[in-house]
Parts: C-alpha cells; sequence; structure tokens
C-alpha cells in the first residue's frame, strides 16, 4: 500500500474521509444546521448521507 503525505486546512471545520486514497470532503447541510453520516459495507466506506435539521419553533 502507498502512502502520501497531504496537508490539510486545519483553520476550518471540515469531516474528511479517505476512500480508495483519495482524501474526500463532505460538505455541512446547506441550512448549516444537521449531520453528516457515513455507512461502511465490507470494511469499507460505502456511502455518506448529509443531513440537514429543521427546527421548529413552539409556542
Amino acid at each position: 500500500m502507498a502512502k502520501i503525505q497531504v496537508e490539510i486546512d486545519t483553520s476550518e471545520d471540515a469531516v474528511i474521509v479517505v476512500v480508495d486514497g483519495e482524501l474526500k470532503k463532505l460538505s455541512p447541510p446547506p441550512s448549516g444546521h444537521g449531520k453528516n453520516e457515513v455507512i461502511w459495507k465490507d470494511n469499507k466506506i460505502f456511502k455518506a448521507y448529509n443531513g440537514e435539521t429543521v427546527y421548529f419553533s413552539r409556542k
């Protein structure tokens, strides 16, 4: 397995995963509120969800 060194900008919050040797940055939800969820299959990352949280104000 080849190893490489990369430089990552640590001045911003981010979720970064390695898929087949490449770095993939998961985008935050458009509203800025929500979650990223990674699904694994056979010990490999299969897919990722970018879920958005919607808040409702209650009286």
